[in-house]
């Protein structure tokens, strides 16, 4: 109930409150879309967790976290889209505590990628935010510049290509279930195209799916 984290990429905040809920933990919760970060925030302030899991826009390309303040940073698959990450990824540091944790699951690009590829091509113009994809190598050697200890690097594709299939199967088998909106399935069109492109890209070899936990000394 003493530690603090802060999450890059919260969306409406969901994981953040039920990370507060079931461990006790304070949760500043940083989303860049400010519609999202404003219905998050309201979304706490109706769970009565408004101090304890805070949602706020921030900008990835002006980062402004408080210094030496969290015990922990984490981010699930959305570092991908953030320019500039070396800057980032400083500021990100700068926000630890000492023996502060960071834990990033994050898309990146392998030795087989061709920005030439029809698949890339497809991928690139089917996300929503611009990817600005790193190589897992990369995020070594600049975790290890700013004097981060590496504990995993793990290649979690084949886990997370069952997730994003069993997922949408779910999703579909209930709208089939409850009925379907018009409105709901343009959006939902628009969607499905970006993760299928995603899912292209993970099974061909050209994307990654990984998952690194460090500590700094």
């Amino acid at each position: 109930e003493t530690m603090s984290c802060i999450e890059i990429g919260a969306r409406i905040g969901a994981t953040a409150r039920i990370l507060a809920d079931k461990f006790g933990v304070w949760v500043t919760a940083m989303e860049r879309d400010g519609e999202l970060a404003l219905l998050g925030m309201e979304r706490s302030v109706a769970a009565g967790a408004q101090k304890k899991v805070p949602v706020q826009q921030y900008d990835p390309l002006a980062p402004d976290f408080r210094k030496k303040y969290f015990n922990v940073v984490y981010s699930f698959g959305e570092m991908f889209t953030v320019n500039k990450k070396d800057t980032f990824l400083l500021k990100l540091t700068e926000s630890l505590r000492e023996q502060g944790q960071l834990l990033i699951t994050d898309y990146v690009v392998t030795g087989k990628a061709s920005e030439s590829s029809e698949n890339y091509r497809k991928w690139m113009a089917t996300e929503e935010e611009k990817p600005y994809p790193w190589t897992a190598d990369r995020y070594k050697e600049i975790l290890g510049k700013l004097r981060f200890d590496i504990r995993i690097a793990k290649d979690e594709t084949e886990l997370h290509v069952h997730q994003i299939k069993t997922a949408w199967m779910t999703l579909v088998s209930e709208l089939q279930t409850s009925g379907l909106d018009p409105d709901f399935i343009a959006f939902l069109e628009e969607d499905m195209e970006m993760w299928m492109n995603r899912v292209k890209m993970l099974e061909n070899g050209e994307l990654a799916y990984y998952r690194f936990y460090a500590t700094h000394d």
